[in-house]
């Protein structure tokens, strides 16, 4: 559970830096007093020196605080030398509790329950919480009752009861999930929270609170602000984390909340204004300055997930009372149009947190404390279309999911992998970062993955370029990217079922094109391209791989406009080009119908490029028929490549 605590400035301080207005919480507030107003109650003390007393003083200023860390290094000498005192166990319990070390709450709070001689209701609910995040479900219920037997707090305790009965019927029945620790060079003895992954799953940025943090300082809670990490894998293995450098991280607060599939855009968290989401796109090797994120409130929003396709960006917010997500959708103008709320089937009268779509648009996965938690957060995923939800959510299950707080997950495209941030006991301290291997789907995701590298053929170097995806069937762009700047990197996943016609563009070179049919029964598939754009120069060459006819016809299809209209616009920023324009099929059939079908195509192109603007003169038809194979022809798939068209520069 994490733990607020108020700040001078009317604030909800969570211990990972971030700050949300204490107004719309006040209820939350009033029922944590439950637990912990009375936390300095004496229980049942022993004479202490004078020493001791000076020592337990100064730990209970830092208790008070809510700086536990701090307050534990006092308590624990007073307690070694006094190990029967019920109050200085319930006080060492209550620090483990509400900082990241749950589990080894649980023997000092049962110390100092089962040791009073008359248990507070505070013990008895701390004791029952201990319990619970055990699994030790039954007990926990008991003692919640006894916490709670005339029903005063019954929203708080009636929750916590029922996520012990949700919690008996999951871990009863566990999921097929094997979980692993990302090991101590990605984890530390401190808080590692955050994971975000790019497509490629080759890239990780987190958030972490230790020592080297720019500029080294604690909050007052006694952990050092955060900082954000990038690690690379190689060889099968995740590189030493690096703190990234200004603008990212500074000497405040920073942590990165989404990460773009493409990892040229990330999502960054600031205090300010109630908290606020930051924008930072990556140019070449430098991250710009973050710029505030054009939907911000004066509320608390927390965290966000950019689509891989890039069309759909949510993001959470507390601006309706509760933290609860919120989708903002591209317009056809490339502009984020007003965010929406999220419908009941994944925002609830709880809080919900760190949405995460999967590659093939299907299902969203977020976390939420709502009805079906067995304690804290809890990792869900919903069934979504386009117009939101369409199903009712389900709990990913134990162990996935714990009794503590299981959040920020992130699925790899291929579904098979799961990366989040955990309390779970026996990691390397506070939460740390965790994989899944996740439970067999009935059936494969239908996503491709395109990535690859765009090089310019004039330097033979990695360069910018524009990346456009259209859906040929439609006659739209559904997404459009850019490659960095200096490593020419790109990637971008697709869902199956479509007809996709992709086109790589850069002002003076002709551009490059490639026709995708994803078949849903294809499952998962990386496909890796080298790009190279030519320039434009006489005998250079492209091929219009996204044409389509009917067979041994020559009429185009509604399906190859797209890509014509895109020869179009070539040609019109190129006034002075003219090109031959060549149709090529394959061996199969009479050789003089295939000359004069090829002639016939290449017309008709030339047809459509005239009717659009173009002039005659510019453009020249020529019928190779099967002369001029780019592929084998003993395969389906090497004809299919011998059937194109073909755009060749005779003059610039």
């Amino acid at each position: 559970m994490l733990i607020l605590r108020t700040t001078a400035k009317g604030l909800i301080n969570y211990p990972n830096g971030r700050y949300r207005p204490i107004a719309p919480y006040l209820r939350y507030l009033v029922l944590l007093c439950f637990v912990l107003l009375a936390g300095y109650q004496r229980l049942q003390a022993q004479d202490l020196s004078a020493g001791e007393k000076a020592a337990r003083k100064s730990a209970d200023r830092y208790y008070s605080g809510k700086n536990y860390y701090m307050a534990l290094e006092g308590y624990l000498p007073i307690l070694k030398a006094h190990p029967e005192d019920v109050d200085l166990n319930y006080v060492v319990g209550m620090c483990y509790q509400q900082g990241w070390d749950k589990e080894k709450a649980l023997g000092y709070l049962a110390k100092a329950a089962l040791g009073s001689p008359k248990p507070t209701k505070e013990l008895m609910f701390a004791y029952g919480s201990a319990l619970h995040f055990d699994n030790q479900f039954d007990e926990a219920i008991k003692w919640y009752r006894k916490a709670d037997p005339l029903g005063t707090n019954r929203y708080i305790t009636s929750k916590r009861i029922n996520e012990c009965l949700h919690g008996k019927r999951l871990v009863a029945a566990p999921v097929k999930a094997v979980i692993s620790n990302l090991g101590n060079v990605i984890n530390t003895a401190y808080n590692e929270y955050l994971p975000l992954l790019t497509a490629d799953q080759l890239t990780m940025v987190f958030t972490s609170r230790r020592p080297n943090t720019t500029g080294g300082k604690k909050d007052a809670d006694g952990q050092f602000l955060e900082d954000i990490y990038i690690s690379k894998m190689a060889n099968g293995s995740w590189s030493r984390p690096q703190a990234l450098p200004e603008p990212l991280n500074s000497r405040d607060h920073d942590a990165c909340v989404g990460l773009s599939a493409d990892g040229q855009t990330m999502f960054i968290y600031k205090g300010k204004n109630g908290g606020d989401i930051y924008i930072s796109k990556l140019d070449g090797k430098t991250w710009g300055s973050p710029q505030p994120f054009e939907f911000n409130s004066d509320k608390f929003e927390s965290s966000a997930f950019l689509s891989h396709d890039g069309n759909r960006l949510y993001f959470v917010s507390d601006r309706a009372g509760n933290k609860d997500i919120y989708i903002c959708r591209k317009t056809f103008k490339g502009a984020w149009g007003k965010p929406s709320y999220m419908n009941q089937n994944i925002n609830t009268s709880f809080d919900e947190e760190s949405p995460c779509e999967s590659a093939d648009g299907k299902w969203l996965y977020f976390s939420s404390k709502g009805a079906t938690s067995m304690g804290g957060y809890d990792i869900l995923r919903v069934p979504i279309s386009s117009v939101g939800a369409t199903g009712m959510s389900e709990n990913l299950g134990y162990p996935i999911n714990t009794a503590g707080d299981d959040l920020y997950f992130n699925l790899s495209p291929d579904g098979k992998f799961g990366y989040f941030s955990s309390e779970k006991a026996g990691g390397y301290g506070r939460q740390d970062l965790y994989v899944i291997s996740m439970p067999p789907p009935a059936q494969p995701p239908g996503v491709t993955l395109v990535r690859g590298v765009i090089k310019d053929a004039a330097t033979g170097k990695p360069t910018q370029a524009t990346v456009i995806i259209t859906d040929n069937e439609a006659g739209k762009e559904v997404a459009t990217l850019t490659s960095n700047s200096v490593t020419g990197e790109f990637s971008i996943s697709l869902p199956s079922g479509n007809n996709y016609g992709i086109a790589v563009e850069k002002s003076k070179r002709l551009f490059y094109s490639e026709n995708l049919q994803i078949k849903v029964s294809d499952g998962f598939v990386d496909l890796k391209r080298d790009i190279v754009l030519p320039t434009i120069a006489k005998g250079n060459k492209m091929i219009l791989r996204n044409m389509f006819y009917d067979n041994n016809i020559s009429d185009l299809r509604s399906a190859s406009f797209p890509e014509l209209n895109r020869v179009v616009a070539l040609l019109k920023t190129e006034p002075t080009m003219v090109v031959e324009v060549g149709g090529h099929t394959d061996n199969v059939g009479n050789a003089d119908y295939n000359q004069k079908l090829s002639l016939k195509r290449a017309t008709d192109v030339i047809n459509y490029l005239v009717k659009n603007g173009i002039a005659t003169k510019r453009l020249v038809p020529k019928g190779y028929a099967s002369s001029q194979p780019i592929a084998p022809n003993t395969t389906e798939d090497g004809r299919l490549q011998n059937r194109r068209t073909e755009i060749m520069v005779l003059k610039e």
